[in-house]
């Protein structure tokens, strides 16, 4: 769902709290999303197009702070934690994609696909295929989707 306001809620004098905002949502987006989500849009044209290698060093730099010196670019051990297991935590998630949305001035969710990218290719070698699946584990996965698209709270597998 797309955020648009004519004006800044908050200063706009009419009273409407982001709070108020999220809850017309239907509470599934908190304050601070929808705060950060106007900013992103009211700031104006975000960049678009292929991250540069400084821009990525930063992605790379914020996690590695944010994480205990996590290493988007080093390869993780297999029973090692990995970037989903990271960002697993809604608020961590959204705080940091966001934050660094701003400083690159990109779309935070456009900065979260391009960490993952960064982590999948150093996991790979650069193939960007971690291995394939089997059919079994194809028919769980879409079984899983299945639970998710129909509001399920399924059981956490790893694929």
């Amino acid at each position: 769902m797309i955020l648009a306001f004519a004006e800044d809620p908050v200063k706009s004098g009419r009273g409407i709290k982001w709070a108020v905002c999220a809850n017309k949502l239907g509470g599934t987006v908190s304050a601070t999303d929808v705060r950060l989500r106007f900013r992103s849009l009211s700031a104006g044209k975000l960049k678009t197009g292929a991250f540069t290698a400084e821009e990525d060093e930063v992605i790379v730099q914020a996690l590695k702070d944010e994480c205990n010196g996590f290493d988007l670019r080093k390869k993780q051990p297999q029973k090692g934690r990995d970037l989903y297991d990271i960002v697993g935590d809604v608020d961590f998630n959204a705080r940091l994609w966001n934050e660094l949305g701003e400083k690159l001035n990109r779309d935070a969710r456009n900065v979260e696909i391009r960490a993952f990218r960064i982590w999948n290719l150093a996991q790979t070698n650069g193939t960007g295929v971690l291995r394939q699946l089997t059919d079994e584990e194809y028919q769980e996965l879409e079984v899983y989707l299945d639970e998710l698209k129909r509001g399920v709270n399924p059981e956490v597998r790893k694929f």
